[in-house]
């Protein structure tokens, strides 16, 4: 009777460990094929902005395939959109270990971009830099992004100009020669927009001129089609603000005015008066600092909101106090603009071109 209980409890057994080896092999036949639906889902949910969704499918897709790095480029993407850029770091990195160079050229390019902007987001630029260019030659002929924000922070934040602009050159070029490129006016025209701060940078009013002018008419022309967002609305008025100042580097300050004028009308007042400013104290021919001051001391004494960012107009309002007040001896004001506008230079968005105006107004 005893042998009898054992037999068949060993009969159970073996029934059991059948089944379950039948179903620990059906998962594992069956893992790429979950894997991929729970991924396909995923990135369906992602391209449709529901990322908490597209999260949870990308997890499961995931748990089912550890190894395909396709899913961990999205999660990427995903802690991207989050702003959760640390996570965002280790799964485009995870991707690019697992060899995601060898399964899609666009999902590969997606990686690279994501992980320079990443780092662009952490101020970790050079790194950024580096995947921007990777991410660039992969497409030499388009997309102008990758390239562009290269340039963007290799003058921006790294102080290396001179390769910004022999960047921007090859972008130009492709606008204007490349038909095919399907790029929007916006990017286009911001390539054209930093180009002309090089020049001006550089010195080179007549090519600024030229570049600002090439940027306004792409977005002049996307206005013509429909009416402009809020993107192409703050790039025309960073393309007039250097239209202005590149045209009174050229000695033609009635013209700078005009182009100040058209923004006055719109609605930017301080921008406009920052600008002509600068222009009195950085780039007219024939400096007049006592304009200059008078001009940025007014904004002031009618309690005009001059707050500080990597942009304008506070840049240039601080810039030309500064000159304004040092040229015109002043200098226990001009060691209190510099000591502000340093201040507001360390607790925001610092970039290079700041530190050299920093620089060059402590030398004075």
């Amino acid at each position: 009777m005893i042998l009898f209980w054992q037999g068949k409890n060993l009969k159970k057994s073996f029934v059991v460990l059948a089944v379950f080896a039948f179903i620990i092999g059906s998962l594992f036949y069956f893992r790429l094929p979950v894997s991929a639906f729970f991924l396909n889902k995923g990135i369906e949910e992602y391209v449709g902005k529901n990322l908490s969704s597209a999260k949870s499918y990308l997890n499961l897709a995931k748990f089912a395939d550890t190894k395909n790095p396709i899913i961990y480029s999205y999660l990427g993407r995903i802690y991207v959109a989050r702003s959760q850029y640390n996570l965002a770091e280790d799964n485009f990195i995870a991707a690019l270990n697992l060899g995601v160079k060898d399964k899609d050229k666009e999902i590969y390019y997606g990686t690279l971009y994501g992980l320079a902007y990443t780092y662009d987001q952490l101020k970790q630029f050079e790194k950024a830099v580096n995947y921007y260019k990777e991410a660039a030659a992969l497409y030499p002929n388009a997309p102008l992004t990758s390239q562009y924000r290269a340039a963007f922070l290799n003058y921006q934040n790294l102080n290396k100009p001179e390769e910004a602009a022999q960047l921007l050159k090859q972008l130009s070029s492709l606008i204007e020669k490349v038909q095919d490129v399907k790029v929007g006016e916006a990017d286009q025209a911001a390539v054209f927009n930093l180009l002309a701060r090089l020049y001006l940078f550089f010195g080179d009013s007549t090519l600024a001129i030229d570049s600002a002018k090439k940027g306004i008419e792409l977005i002049e022309f996307s206005k013509v089609q429909k009416e402009l967002d809020l993107e192409k609305q703050i790039l025309l008025t960073s393309l007039r603000l250097n239209l202005a100042s590149a045209l009174g580097k050229d000695g033609q300050l009635i013209a700078a005015e005009k182009e100040l004028e058209i923004l006055r009308k719109d609605g930017k007042d301080i921008s406009a008066d920052c600008a002509l400013a600068e222009i009195y104290a950085v780039y007219a021919p024939k400096k007049n600092y006592k304009k200059a001051v008078e001009i940025v001391e007014l904004l002031l004494k009618d309690g005009k909101n001059i707050v500080f960012s990597a942009g304008f107009p506070d840049r240039a309002c601080r810039s030309a106090l500064s000159w304004g007040y040092i040229k015109t001896g002043q200098t226990v004001k001009a060691a209190k603009a510099i000591e502000q506008y340093r201040a507001a230079f360390v607790s925001e968005n610092q970039s290079a071109a700041m530190r050299r105006d920093l620089e060059n107004l402590e030398k004075n």
